[in-house]
Protein backbone atom coordinates (compact mmCIF):
# COMPACT_ATOMS: atom_id res chain seq x y z
CA UNK A 1 0.00 0.00 0.00
CA UNK A 2 1.33 3.44 -0.97
CA UNK A 3 -0.28 6.75 -0.07
CA UNK A 4 0.48 9.52 -2.58
CA UNK A 5 -0.08 13.18 -1.67
CA UNK A 6 0.55 15.98 -4.17
CA UNK A 7 0.56 19.74 -3.66
CA UNK A 8 1.94 22.61 -5.73
CA UNK A 9 2.72 26.30 -5.50
CA UNK A 10 4.16 28.67 -8.09
CA UNK A 11 7.61 28.00 -6.63
CA UNK A 12 7.53 24.23 -6.13
CA UNK A 13 5.60 20.99 -6.40
CA UNK A 14 5.76 18.54 -3.49
CA UNK A 15 5.10 14.82 -3.47
CA UNK A 16 4.68 13.00 -0.14
CA UNK A 17 4.86 9.21 -0.27
CA UNK A 18 3.97 6.87 2.63
CA UNK A 19 4.03 3.08 2.64
CA UNK A 20 5.61 0.52 0.32
CA UNK A 21 6.84 1.56 -3.12
CA UNK A 22 6.58 -1.67 -5.07
CA UNK A 23 4.46 -3.69 -7.47
CA UNK A 24 1.26 -2.04 -8.65
CA UNK A 25 1.92 1.07 -6.58
CA UNK A 26 4.92 1.87 -8.78
CA UNK A 27 2.58 2.05 -11.77
CA UNK A 28 0.18 4.18 -9.72
CA UNK A 29 2.93 6.68 -8.86
CA UNK A 30 4.17 6.77 -12.46
CA UNK A 31 0.66 7.54 -13.71
CA UNK A 32 0.16 10.24 -11.09
CA UNK A 33 3.56 11.74 -11.98
CA UNK A 34 2.74 11.93 -15.66
CA UNK A 35 -0.60 13.53 -14.86
CA UNK A 36 0.58 16.21 -12.40
CA UNK A 37 4.27 16.88 -13.07
CA UNK A 38 4.93 19.80 -15.41
CA UNK A 39 8.37 19.66 -17.01
CA UNK A 40 8.16 23.03 -18.72
CA UNK A 41 7.97 25.15 -15.57
CA UNK A 42 11.15 26.10 -13.71
CA UNK A 43 10.20 25.23 -10.17
CA UNK A 44 11.51 22.91 -7.52
CA UNK A 45 10.22 19.34 -7.42
CA UNK A 46 10.42 17.77 -3.95
CA UNK A 47 9.70 14.06 -3.33
CA UNK A 48 9.36 13.31 0.39
CA UNK A 49 10.29 9.67 1.14
CA UNK A 50 10.45 9.91 4.94
CA UNK A 51 7.37 7.71 5.40
CA UNK A 52 8.38 5.08 2.83
CA UNK A 53 9.13 1.69 4.44
CA UNK A 54 10.09 -0.43 1.42
CA UNK A 55 11.29 0.09 -2.17
CA UNK A 56 11.60 -2.79 -4.65
CA UNK A 57 13.68 -2.87 -7.84
CA UNK A 58 10.97 -1.36 -10.03
CA UNK A 59 10.53 1.39 -7.44
CA UNK A 60 14.27 2.14 -7.58
CA UNK A 61 14.08 2.34 -11.36
CA UNK A 62 11.18 4.80 -11.17
CA UNK A 63 12.99 6.97 -8.62
CA UNK A 64 16.02 7.04 -10.90
CA UNK A 65 13.79 8.23 -13.73
CA UNK A 66 12.23 10.92 -11.51
CA UNK A 67 15.70 12.09 -10.52
CA UNK A 68 16.67 12.44 -14.17
CA UNK A 69 13.67 14.73 -14.57
CA UNK A 70 14.87 17.00 -11.76
CA UNK A 71 13.23 15.50 -8.67
CA UNK A 72 14.93 16.13 -5.34
CA UNK A 73 14.50 13.45 -2.66
CA UNK A 74 14.06 13.86 1.09
CA UNK A 75 14.82 10.61 2.92
CA UNK A 76 14.36 9.73 6.57
CA UNK A 77 15.47 6.23 7.61
CA UNK A 78 18.79 4.56 6.93
CA UNK A 79 17.21 2.14 4.47
CA UNK A 80 15.72 4.80 2.17
CA UNK A 81 18.74 7.07 2.59
CA UNK A 82 21.00 4.25 1.39
CA UNK A 83 18.88 3.72 -1.72
CA UNK A 84 18.89 7.43 -2.52
CA UNK A 85 22.68 7.55 -2.16
CA UNK A 86 22.99 4.58 -4.49
CA UNK A 87 20.91 6.46 -7.06
CA UNK A 88 23.36 9.35 -6.88
CA UNK A 89 26.37 7.09 -7.35
CA UNK A 90 24.88 5.23 -10.29
CA UNK A 91 23.95 8.46 -12.00
CA UNK A 92 27.54 9.68 -11.90
CA UNK A 93 29.03 6.53 -13.41
CA UNK A 94 30.28 6.59 -16.96
CA UNK A 95 29.92 3.75 -19.42
CA UNK A 96 33.67 2.89 -19.40
CA UNK A 97 33.51 2.56 -15.62
CA UNK A 98 30.55 0.23 -15.88
CA UNK A 99 32.36 -1.85 -18.47
CA UNK A 100 35.47 -2.00 -16.31
CA UNK A 101 33.41 -3.03 -13.30
CA UNK A 102 31.78 -5.78 -15.32
CA UNK A 103 35.15 -7.09 -16.47
CA UNK A 104 36.53 -7.07 -12.93
CA UNK A 105 33.54 -8.97 -11.57
CA UNK A 106 33.74 -11.44 -14.46
CA UNK A 107 37.43 -12.14 -13.87
CA UNK A 108 36.91 -12.54 -10.14
CA UNK A 109 34.13 -15.04 -10.73
CA UNK A 110 36.18 -17.01 -13.25
CA UNK A 111 39.38 -17.21 -11.23
CA UNK A 112 37.65 -17.78 -7.91
CA UNK A 113 35.40 -20.54 -9.20
CA UNK A 114 37.87 -23.34 -8.50
CA UNK A 115 38.62 -22.10 -4.96
CA UNK A 116 35.86 -20.59 -2.88
CA UNK A 117 32.95 -22.13 -4.72
CA UNK A 118 34.54 -25.58 -4.57
CA UNK A 119 35.16 -25.29 -0.84
CA UNK A 120 31.65 -23.99 -0.17
CA UNK A 121 30.22 -26.85 -2.22
CA UNK A 122 32.03 -29.48 -0.14
CA UNK A 123 30.95 -27.94 3.18
CA UNK A 124 27.33 -27.63 2.03
CA UNK A 125 27.25 -31.17 0.63
CA UNK A 126 27.14 -34.53 2.38
CA UNK A 127 26.86 -38.28 2.00
CA UNK A 128 23.28 -39.44 2.79
CA UNK A 129 23.35 -41.57 5.93
CA UNK A 130 20.95 -44.29 4.76
CA UNK A 131 17.30 -44.87 3.88
CA UNK A 132 14.60 -42.56 5.21
CA UNK A 133 12.17 -43.70 7.87
CA UNK A 134 8.48 -42.98 8.19
CA UNK A 135 8.92 -41.45 11.65
CA UNK A 136 9.16 -37.69 12.05
CA UNK A 137 12.65 -36.99 13.38
CA UNK A 138 13.00 -34.48 16.22
CA UNK A 139 16.30 -32.83 15.35
CA UNK A 140 18.20 -30.95 18.02
CA UNK A 141 21.11 -28.67 17.22
CA UNK A 142 23.48 -31.11 18.93
CA UNK A 143 22.18 -34.01 16.82
CA UNK A 144 22.49 -31.96 13.63
CA UNK A 145 26.11 -31.01 14.31
CA UNK A 146 27.02 -34.53 15.43
CA UNK A 147 25.58 -35.99 12.23
CA UNK A 148 27.32 -33.37 10.08
CA UNK A 149 30.71 -34.16 11.61
CA UNK A 150 30.26 -37.73 10.36
CA UNK A 151 28.52 -37.26 7.01
CA UNK A 152 29.35 -33.75 5.78
CA UNK A 153 31.41 -33.94 2.59
CA UNK A 154 33.89 -31.32 3.74
CA UNK A 155 34.57 -33.23 6.98
CA UNK A 156 34.93 -36.53 5.11
CA UNK A 157 37.34 -35.16 2.51
CA UNK A 158 39.43 -33.31 5.10
CA UNK A 159 39.62 -36.45 7.25
CA UNK A 160 40.82 -38.48 4.28
CA UNK A 161 43.39 -35.80 3.47
CA UNK A 162 44.75 -36.32 6.97
CA UNK A 163 44.99 -40.06 6.26
CA UNK A 164 46.84 -39.33 3.02
CA UNK A 165 49.33 -37.21 4.97
CA UNK A 166 49.78 -40.07 7.44
CA UNK A 167 50.54 -42.43 4.57
CA UNK A 168 53.13 -40.02 3.20
CA UNK A 169 54.79 -39.88 6.63
CA UNK A 170 54.98 -43.68 6.76
CA UNK A 171 56.55 -43.75 3.30
CA UNK A 172 59.17 -41.22 4.35
CA UNK A 173 59.88 -43.22 7.51
CA UNK A 174 60.38 -46.41 5.52
CA UNK A 175 63.46 -44.89 3.87
CA UNK A 176 65.15 -44.75 7.30
CA UNK A 177 64.25 -48.22 8.53
CA UNK A 178 65.81 -51.59 7.60
CA UNK A 179 64.31 -53.43 4.64
CA UNK A 180 64.18 -57.18 5.30
CA UNK A 181 62.99 -59.89 2.92
CA UNK A 182 63.12 -63.69 2.79
CA UNK A 183 62.27 -66.33 0.21
CA UNK A 184 62.46 -69.98 -0.74
CA UNK A 185 62.50 -71.60 -4.17
CA UNK A 186 62.64 -74.96 -5.93
CA UNK A 187 64.44 -74.82 -9.28
CA UNK A 188 64.59 -77.16 -12.32
CA UNK A 189 66.99 -76.11 -15.04
CA UNK A 190 68.54 -77.26 -18.33
CA UNK A 191 71.49 -75.40 -19.87
CA UNK A 192 72.62 -75.36 -23.54
CA UNK A 193 76.37 -74.72 -23.41
CA UNK A 194 76.36 -73.90 -27.07
CA UNK A 195 74.74 -70.55 -26.35
CA UNK A 196 77.86 -69.64 -24.36
CA UNK A 197 80.26 -70.72 -27.16
CA UNK A 198 81.29 -73.94 -25.46
CA UNK A 199 80.08 -76.39 -28.11
CA UNK A 200 83.65 -77.05 -29.33
CA UNK A 201 84.93 -78.57 -26.08
CA UNK A 202 86.37 -82.11 -26.42
CA UNK A 203 86.35 -83.04 -22.75
CA UNK A 204 83.38 -85.34 -22.68
CA UNK A 205 80.88 -82.80 -21.36
CA UNK A 206 77.62 -82.86 -23.32
CA UNK A 207 76.51 -79.66 -24.99
CA UNK A 208 73.11 -79.84 -23.22
CA UNK A 209 73.43 -80.18 -19.46
CA UNK A 210 70.48 -81.28 -17.45
CA UNK A 211 67.75 -81.12 -16.58
CA UNK A 212 68.88 -80.83 -12.98
CA UNK A 213 67.19 -79.53 -9.84
CA UNK A 214 68.22 -77.64 -6.71
CA UNK A 215 66.54 -75.93 -3.73
CA UNK A 216 67.35 -72.61 -2.08
CA UNK A 217 66.29 -70.46 0.84
CA UNK A 218 67.61 -66.96 1.44
CA UNK A 219 67.15 -63.72 3.42
CA UNK A 220 68.37 -60.22 2.64
CA UNK A 221 68.56 -56.97 4.57
CA UNK A 222 69.44 -53.40 3.61
CA UNK A 223 69.83 -50.32 5.77
CA UNK A 224 70.59 -46.67 5.05
CA UNK A 225 72.91 -45.70 7.88
CA UNK A 226 73.00 -42.00 7.10
CA UNK A 227 71.04 -39.83 4.66
CA UNK A 228 70.45 -36.25 5.73
CA UNK A 229 67.97 -35.82 2.89
CA UNK A 230 65.84 -38.77 4.03
CA UNK A 231 65.93 -37.60 7.65
CA UNK A 232 64.68 -34.12 6.73
CA UNK A 233 62.05 -35.50 4.35
CA UNK A 234 60.68 -37.63 7.19
CA UNK A 235 60.58 -34.61 9.51
CA UNK A 236 58.79 -32.56 6.84
CA UNK A 237 56.24 -35.35 6.27
CA UNK A 238 55.64 -35.65 10.02
CA UNK A 239 55.05 -31.89 10.32
CA UNK A 240 52.80 -31.94 7.24
CA UNK A 241 50.72 -34.67 8.89
CA UNK A 242 50.28 -32.49 11.96
CA UNK A 243 49.25 -29.59 9.69
CA UNK A 244 46.72 -31.82 7.97
CA UNK A 245 45.23 -32.89 11.30
CA UNK A 246 44.89 -29.24 12.36
CA UNK A 247 43.30 -28.41 9.03
CA UNK A 248 40.80 -31.21 9.66
CA UNK A 249 39.96 -29.73 13.07
CA UNK A 250 39.46 -26.34 11.41
CA UNK A 251 37.10 -27.83 8.82
CA UNK A 252 35.04 -29.29 11.66
CA UNK A 253 34.72 -25.75 13.02
CA UNK A 254 33.59 -24.53 9.60
CA UNK A 255 31.07 -27.38 9.37
CA UNK A 256 29.73 -26.45 12.81
CA UNK A 257 29.30 -22.84 11.67
CA UNK A 258 27.58 -23.94 8.45
CA UNK A 259 25.17 -26.31 10.18
CA UNK A 260 24.45 -23.85 12.98
CA UNK A 261 23.66 -21.15 10.42
CA UNK A 262 21.34 -23.52 8.52
CA UNK A 263 19.58 -24.40 11.78
CA UNK A 264 19.14 -20.71 12.61
CA UNK A 265 17.78 -20.06 9.11
CA UNK A 266 15.00 -22.57 9.69
CA UNK A 267 14.11 -20.97 13.03
CA UNK A 268 14.05 -17.57 11.32
CA UNK A 269 11.88 -18.86 8.47
CA UNK A 270 9.46 -20.48 10.94
CA UNK A 271 9.18 -17.19 12.86
CA UNK A 272 8.38 -15.36 9.64
CA UNK A 273 5.60 -17.84 8.89
CA UNK A 274 4.03 -17.27 12.30
CA UNK A 275 4.31 -13.50 11.94
CA UNK A 276 2.88 -13.60 8.43
CA UNK A 277 -0.03 -15.80 9.52
CA UNK A 278 -0.87 -13.15 12.10
CA UNK A 279 -0.73 -10.52 9.34
CA UNK A 280 -3.13 -12.57 7.21
CA UNK A 281 -5.55 -12.86 10.13
CA UNK A 282 -5.39 -9.11 10.75
CA UNK A 283 -5.95 -8.37 7.07
CA UNK A 284 -8.95 -10.72 6.89
CA UNK A 285 -10.47 -9.23 10.02
CA UNK A 286 -10.06 -5.74 8.57
CA UNK A 287 -11.62 -6.86 5.31
CA UNK A 288 -14.61 -8.38 7.11
CA UNK A 289 -15.09 -5.17 9.08
CA UNK A 290 -14.82 -3.03 5.95
CA UNK A 291 -17.25 -5.28 4.09
CA UNK A 292 -19.77 -4.99 6.92
CA UNK A 293 -19.47 -1.20 6.91
CA UNK A 294 -19.88 -1.05 3.12
CA UNK A 295 -22.96 -3.24 3.36
CA UNK A 296 -24.33 -1.00 6.11
CA UNK A 297 -23.65 2.07 3.97
CA UNK A 298 -21.24 3.67 6.43
CA UNK A 299 -18.08 3.28 4.34
CA UNK A 300 -17.26 3.59 0.63
CA UNK A 301 -16.66 0.46 -1.46
CA UNK A 302 -13.06 1.49 -2.03
CA UNK A 303 -12.37 0.56 1.61
CA UNK A 304 -13.49 -3.03 0.96
CA UNK A 305 -11.48 -3.17 -2.27
CA UNK A 306 -8.38 -1.76 -0.61
CA UNK A 307 -8.57 -4.23 2.29
CA UNK A 308 -9.17 -7.13 -0.12
CA UNK A 309 -5.98 -6.21 -1.95
CA UNK A 310 -4.18 -6.21 1.39
CA UNK A 311 -5.51 -9.69 2.19
CA UNK A 312 -4.18 -11.08 -1.08
CA UNK A 313 -0.85 -9.34 -0.55
CA UNK A 314 -0.41 -10.87 2.89
CA UNK A 315 -1.44 -14.32 1.59
CA UNK A 316 1.14 -13.96 -1.17
CA UNK A 317 3.82 -13.11 1.38
CA UNK A 318 2.73 -16.10 3.49
CA UNK A 319 3.22 -18.40 0.51
CA UNK A 320 6.75 -17.04 0.05
CA UNK A 321 7.52 -17.54 3.74
CA UNK A 322 6.35 -21.15 3.69
CA UNK A 323 8.40 -21.89 0.60
CA UNK A 324 11.50 -20.33 2.17
CA UNK A 325 10.95 -22.49 5.25
CA UNK A 326 10.81 -25.68 3.18
CA UNK A 327 13.92 -24.72 1.20
CA UNK A 328 15.81 -23.94 4.42
CA UNK A 329 14.99 -27.40 5.77
CA UNK A 330 16.31 -29.00 2.59
CA UNK A 331 19.56 -27.05 2.93
CA UNK A 332 20.06 -28.28 6.50
CA UNK A 333 19.29 -31.88 5.59
CA UNK A 334 21.75 -31.65 2.71
CA UNK A 335 24.53 -30.31 4.93
CA UNK A 336 24.23 -32.91 7.70
CA UNK A 337 23.64 -36.01 5.56
CA UNK A 338 20.04 -36.82 6.44
CA UNK A 339 18.54 -39.71 4.47
CA UNK A 340 17.00 -38.51 1.23
CA UNK A 341 13.38 -37.51 1.78
CA UNK A 342 13.57 -37.82 5.57
CA UNK A 343 10.97 -35.66 7.33
CA UNK A 344 12.08 -33.79 10.43
CA UNK A 345 11.30 -30.83 12.61
CA UNK A 346 13.51 -28.76 14.88
CA UNK A 347 13.51 -29.61 18.57
CA UNK A 348 15.41 -26.47 19.68
CA UNK A 349 14.05 -22.93 19.42
CA UNK A 350 17.25 -21.20 20.61
CA UNK A 351 15.58 -18.15 22.20
CA UNK A 352 17.37 -14.85 22.70
CA UNK A 353 20.14 -15.05 25.26
CA UNK A 354 22.82 -12.48 25.83
CA UNK A 355 26.47 -13.26 26.47
CA UNK A 356 29.29 -11.19 27.86
CA UNK A 357 31.85 -10.83 25.06
CA UNK A 358 35.58 -10.90 25.69
CA UNK A 359 37.84 -7.94 25.22
CA UNK A 360 39.56 -7.69 21.85
CA UNK A 361 42.97 -8.54 23.28
CA UNK A 362 41.71 -11.60 25.17
CA UNK A 363 39.74 -12.78 22.15
CA UNK A 364 42.74 -12.45 19.85
CA UNK A 365 44.95 -14.34 22.29
CA UNK A 366 42.46 -17.23 22.39
CA UNK A 367 42.02 -17.20 18.61
CA UNK A 368 45.74 -17.37 17.84
CA UNK A 369 46.07 -20.36 20.18
CA UNK A 370 42.89 -22.18 19.10
CA UNK A 371 42.33 -21.52 15.40
CA UNK A 372 43.19 -24.69 13.51
CA UNK A 373 43.77 -22.93 10.21
CA UNK A 374 46.43 -20.66 11.73
CA UNK A 375 48.22 -23.49 13.53
CA UNK A 376 48.03 -25.57 10.37
CA UNK A 377 49.56 -22.72 8.38
CA UNK A 378 52.44 -22.45 10.87
CA UNK A 379 53.07 -26.19 10.60
CA UNK A 380 52.92 -25.99 6.81
CA UNK A 381 55.54 -23.24 6.97
CA UNK A 382 57.70 -25.42 9.22
CA UNK A 383 57.28 -28.40 6.85
CA UNK A 384 58.33 -26.21 3.91
CA UNK A 385 61.49 -25.18 5.79
CA UNK A 386 62.27 -28.84 6.50
CA UNK A 387 61.68 -29.70 2.83
CA UNK A 388 64.14 -26.97 1.85
CA UNK A 389 66.68 -28.49 4.25
CA UNK A 390 66.07 -31.89 2.65
CA UNK A 391 66.66 -30.45 -0.83
CA UNK A 392 69.97 -28.98 0.35
CA UNK A 393 70.80 -32.35 1.90
CA UNK A 394 70.82 -33.91 -1.56
CA UNK A 395 74.42 -32.68 -1.80
CA UNK A 396 75.50 -34.66 1.28
CA UNK A 397 76.92 -38.21 1.07
CA UNK A 398 74.78 -41.21 1.96
CA UNK A 399 76.01 -44.33 3.76
CA UNK A 400 74.25 -47.68 3.29
CA UNK A 401 74.85 -51.38 3.95
CA UNK A 402 73.16 -54.49 2.60
CA UNK A 403 73.69 -58.21 2.89
CA UNK A 404 72.11 -61.56 2.20
CA UNK A 405 72.44 -65.18 3.37
CA UNK A 406 71.16 -68.27 1.59
CA UNK A 407 71.26 -72.05 1.76
CA UNK A 408 71.36 -73.89 -1.61
CA UNK A 409 71.79 -77.52 -2.75
CA UNK A 410 70.14 -80.43 -4.54
CA UNK A 411 68.11 -80.95 -1.39
CA UNK A 412 67.90 -79.06 1.88
CA UNK A 413 69.61 -82.06 3.52
CA UNK A 414 72.54 -81.77 1.12
CA UNK A 415 73.06 -78.01 0.88
CA UNK A 416 75.60 -75.36 1.76
CA UNK A 417 75.24 -71.78 2.93
CA UNK A 418 76.39 -68.67 1.05
CA UNK A 419 76.30 -65.00 1.93
CA UNK A 420 77.15 -61.50 0.65
CA UNK A 421 77.82 -58.26 2.54
CA UNK A 422 78.30 -54.79 1.12
CA UNK A 423 78.88 -51.36 2.69
CA UNK A 424 79.34 -48.17 0.72
CA UNK A 425 79.19 -44.40 0.57
CA UNK A 426 77.84 -42.38 -2.33
CA UNK A 427 78.58 -38.70 -2.99
CA UNK A 428 76.83 -36.68 -5.74
CA UNK A 429 79.46 -34.89 -7.80
CA UNK A 430 77.50 -33.45 -10.72
CA UNK A 431 73.72 -33.54 -11.17
CA UNK A 432 73.28 -31.13 -14.08
CA UNK A 433 71.60 -28.44 -11.94
CA UNK A 434 68.90 -30.76 -10.57
CA UNK A 435 69.73 -30.03 -6.90
CA UNK A 436 69.89 -26.30 -7.56
CA UNK A 437 66.48 -26.45 -9.20
CA UNK A 438 65.02 -28.41 -6.27
CA UNK A 439 66.41 -25.84 -3.81
CA UNK A 440 65.02 -22.90 -5.82
CA UNK A 441 61.59 -24.50 -5.91
CA UNK A 442 61.67 -25.27 -2.18
CA UNK A 443 62.66 -21.69 -1.34
CA UNK A 444 59.73 -20.34 -3.34
CA UNK A 445 57.33 -22.75 -1.60
CA UNK A 446 58.66 -21.64 1.79
CA UNK A 447 58.04 -17.98 0.94
CA UNK A 448 54.50 -18.89 -0.12
CA UNK A 449 53.81 -20.70 3.16
CA UNK A 450 55.15 -17.71 5.15
CA UNK A 451 52.89 -15.32 3.24
CA UNK A 452 49.88 -17.60 3.76
CA UNK A 453 50.45 -17.85 7.51
CA UNK A 454 50.74 -14.07 7.86
CA UNK A 455 47.61 -13.64 5.76
CA UNK A 456 45.70 -15.99 8.06
CA UNK A 457 47.01 -14.06 11.06
CA UNK A 458 45.52 -10.89 9.60
CA UNK A 459 42.31 -12.71 8.70
CA UNK A 460 41.91 -13.92 12.28
CA UNK A 461 42.36 -10.37 13.56
CA UNK A 462 39.67 -9.19 11.15
CA UNK A 463 37.34 -12.10 11.99
CA UNK A 464 37.54 -11.50 15.73
CA UNK A 465 37.06 -7.75 15.52
CA UNK A 466 34.21 -8.11 13.02
CA UNK A 467 32.47 -10.74 15.15
CA UNK A 468 32.64 -8.54 18.26
CA UNK A 469 31.32 -5.52 16.35
CA UNK A 470 28.48 -7.56 14.85
CA UNK A 471 27.58 -9.01 18.23
CA UNK A 472 27.35 -5.60 19.89
CA UNK A 473 25.36 -4.17 16.97
CA UNK A 474 23.01 -7.18 16.92
CA UNK A 475 22.32 -6.79 20.63
CA UNK A 476 21.34 -3.14 20.11
CA UNK A 477 19.20 -4.06 17.10
CA UNK A 478 17.26 -6.66 19.10
CA UNK A 479 16.42 -4.12 21.79
CA UNK A 480 15.36 -1.45 19.28
CA UNK A 481 13.37 -3.88 17.14
CA UNK A 482 11.53 -5.24 20.17
CA UNK A 483 10.44 -1.72 21.17
CA UNK A 484 9.44 -1.03 17.58
CA UNK A 485 7.16 -4.11 17.54
CA UNK A 486 5.43 -2.95 20.73
CA UNK A 487 4.85 0.52 19.30
CA UNK A 488 3.62 -0.91 15.97
CA UNK A 489 1.10 -3.14 17.78
CA UNK A 490 -0.13 -0.15 19.76
CA UNK A 491 -0.43 1.94 16.60
CA UNK A 492 -2.39 -0.81 14.83
CA UNK A 493 -4.81 -1.17 17.73
CA UNK A 494 -5.51 2.57 17.73
CA UNK A 495 -5.93 2.64 13.95
CA UNK A 496 -8.49 -0.18 14.15
CA UNK A 497 -10.41 1.69 16.84
CA UNK A 498 -10.43 4.84 14.71
CA UNK A 499 -11.60 2.88 11.68
CA UNK A 500 -14.35 1.15 13.66
CA UNK A 501 -15.50 4.50 15.02
CA UNK A 502 -15.63 5.94 11.50
CA UNK A 503 -12.99 8.58 12.26
CA UNK A 504 -10.59 7.32 9.55
CA UNK A 505 -10.71 5.14 6.46
CA UNK A 506 -8.97 1.82 5.82
CA UNK A 507 -5.79 3.47 4.51
CA UNK A 508 -4.58 4.24 8.01
CA UNK A 509 -5.21 0.68 9.19
CA UNK A 510 -3.48 -0.84 6.16
CA UNK A 511 -0.46 1.38 6.72
CA UNK A 512 -0.40 0.41 10.40
CA UNK A 513 -0.47 -3.27 9.40
CA UNK A 514 2.42 -2.70 7.01
CA UNK A 515 4.35 -0.93 9.75
CA UNK A 516 3.76 -3.89 12.06
CA UNK A 517 4.88 -6.31 9.36
CA UNK A 518 8.05 -4.30 8.87
CA UNK A 519 8.67 -4.17 12.63
CA UNK A 520 8.16 -7.94 12.96
CA UNK A 521 10.51 -8.50 10.04
CA UNK A 522 13.19 -6.36 11.68
CA UNK A 523 12.76 -8.14 15.00
CA UNK A 524 13.03 -11.61 13.45
CA UNK A 525 16.08 -10.53 11.46
CA UNK A 526 17.71 -9.04 14.55
CA UNK A 527 17.23 -12.28 16.51
CA UNK A 528 18.82 -14.28 13.71
CA UNK A 529 21.67 -11.78 13.40
CA UNK A 530 22.32 -11.95 17.15
CA UNK A 531 22.46 -15.76 17.23
CA UNK A 532 24.61 -15.90 14.11
CA UNK A 533 26.92 -13.24 15.52
CA UNK A 534 27.46 -15.38 18.63
CA UNK A 535 28.18 -18.45 16.51
CA UNK A 536 30.50 -16.42 14.26
CA UNK A 537 32.39 -15.24 17.34
CA UNK A 538 32.85 -18.86 18.42
CA UNK A 539 34.17 -19.66 14.96
CA UNK A 540 36.49 -16.62 15.01
CA UNK A 541 37.90 -17.83 18.32
CA UNK A 542 38.34 -21.37 16.99
CA UNK A 543 35.99 -22.97 19.53
CA UNK A 544 32.81 -23.39 17.48
CA UNK A 545 32.82 -27.20 17.52
CA UNK A 546 33.63 -27.55 21.22
CA UNK A 547 31.68 -24.60 22.66
CA UNK A 548 28.77 -23.86 20.32
CA UNK A 549 26.24 -24.81 23.02
CA UNK A 550 27.70 -22.18 25.36
CA UNK A 551 27.06 -19.51 22.74
CA UNK A 552 23.71 -20.69 21.31
CA UNK A 553 22.21 -22.99 23.93
CA UNK A 554 20.14 -25.93 22.77
CA UNK A 555 19.85 -29.48 24.05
Amino acid sequence: MLKISFSETPAEERWILAGRLGGAWVRELRASWKKNHQTGKERACIVDLKEVTFIDKTGEKLLRALRSEGAQFISGGCYVRHIVEQLKVRRKRKIPNLLASFLVVFLLVVFDATGTRGQNTTVLGSVPSGPASDALVQLTLRDAIKMALSYNLGAIESGQNAQIARGQRLLALSNLLPQLSAGASENVQQVNLGTFGLNGLKIGIPIVVGPFAYSSVDASVSQTLFSYESIQRFRAARTAEQASQLSYQDILDVVTLTVGNAYLRIIEADSRIKAQEAQVQNARALYDRAADQVEAGTAPRIDATRTAVQVHTEEYNLSIARNNFAVAKLALGRAIGLPLGQQFELADTLPYSDITPLSVDDALEIAFKSRGDFRSALDSQKAAAQTLSARKGERYPTVAVNGSYGDMGPTFGNSHGDFTFQAGIRVPLFTGGRIKGDITQAEAELRQRKAESENIRGQIDQDVRTALLNLNAAKEQVEVAKQNVELANESLARSKDRFTSGVSDSVEVVQAEQALASANDQYITSLYNHNFAKLSLARALGVARSSYSEYLGGR
